[in-house]
């Protein structure tokens, strides 16, 4: 606080011939303000930059998903790929049988094989050596993937973490796309007001329209290829997109572990202005959250069949909600820093 006063008692001093008591408090006096050359101007603008970079807001958390880690879309319902040992009877699993066999022609047979939990993680680890070594040649993240699905097999739970992970995900293309889209927001917001940051503002979707416009997202109205981006239930979403780290614009072996993932919390640790050419950088921590488990439509040949035909996803899906084997499924939580720099 010492700082600032120093600053705030310079800036008055030139400003306003104030003079400081002891008690560091201004008396003004009857005089007119000095004529400040161009220095004496530019040094002040330093120096009121200095103070907003410094002293004039505190870290805070300035985008995040609508959905929470773990829970359903808007409520406090557990998602589906979070449930274990919900499956009670053989009926269930025959069921699934019954739709493998006539959907896809590739039935997984009820040997005493089939509930057995040992073969059925080794099933599972296969899947993991053909996404992991076999496709993306990634030994490092071949061990990760065994990891996290040893913890699975363990009943770990909890929340899991890896320095590999938040490498891969950092230097991923859907995480470049959404660090754009929170510089097209940030950049809207600051244009409406370059005090956003210090007032905490909460960064909300906003894409552009046809005529290169940027608009809220949520109050456009969506029309067929128009750009406006939708929520689950089909309605313009208000908050930005986490990152997809599939196959098509990460690779095979991170979309065996993340993929779609389910929420994001972004925070911004810091941050600088310059007021005259109307520029910032901000420094931004990530928290990305995925579940690492399936729910029932992973294994549905009518909405996942490239997951629902191959049998090593049925083996994932049997340890976890078969309540004979009933494996916890767990949160994986990616963290990496960014600096971003921008105009407004």
């Amino acid at each position: 606080m010492a700082d600032v006063l120093k600053i705030k008692i310079e800036i008055n001093s030139l400003l306003s011939c104030c003079i400081p008591n002891s008690g560091g408090r201004l008396n003004s006096i009857n005089c007119k303000p000095p004529k400040l050359t161009q220095d004496e101007i530019k040094a002040i603008k330093m120096k009121l930059n200095e103070l907003y970079k410094k002293n004039d807001w505190q870290p805070y958390l300035i985008c995040k998903t609508r959905k929470r880690p773990g829970l359903m879309d808007n409520s406090a319902n557990i998602v589906g790929d979070m449930l274990h040992g919900d499956y009670n009877n053989l009926v269930d699993l025959e069921f699934l049988n019954r739709t493998f066999r006539r959907m896809l022609q590739n039935p997984y047979p009820l040997d005493p094989n089939y509930l057995d939990p040992v073969v059925l993680k080794n099933q599972w680890k296969d899947l993991n050596r053909q996404a992991c070594k076999t496709i993306s040649g990634d030994n490092e993240l071949y061990e990760v993937a065994n990891t996290m699905t040893d913890r699975v097999f363990n009943n770990i739970g909890g929340v899991f973490s890896s320095d590999v992970l938040n490498q891969r995900a950092s230097n991923c293309s859907s995480t470049n796309l959404l660090i754009d889209r929170i510089k097209l927001s940030l950049a809207f917001e600051l244009n409406k007001n370059s005090r956003f940051i210090q007032n905490k503002g909460t960064l909300r979707l906003v894409t552009k329209d046809d005529n290169n416009i940027v608009h809220y997202n949520n109050l456009r109205t969506h029309t067929p290829g128009s750009t406006v981006l939708l929520d689950p239930n089909g309605n313009p979403r208000n908050d930005i997109p986490s990152p997809i780290y599939g196959k098509d614009n990460c690779s095979y072996a991170m979309a065996i572990k993340v993929d779609d993932t389910w929420a994001h919390d972004i925070s911004i640790t810091q941050a600088r202005f310059n007021y005259d050419k109307r520029q910032y950088s901000v420094d931004l921590e990530f928290s990305i959250f995925d579940h690492y488990g399936l729910d029932d439509s992973d294994v549905d040949p009518l909405i996942k069949p490239q997951f629902a035909v191959d049998t090593r996803f049925l083996s994932w899906f049997l340890l976890q909600h078969w309540h004979v084997h009933n494996k916890k499924p767990f949160i994986t939580l990616i963290k990496f820093k960014k600096t971003i720099i921008g105009n407004y």
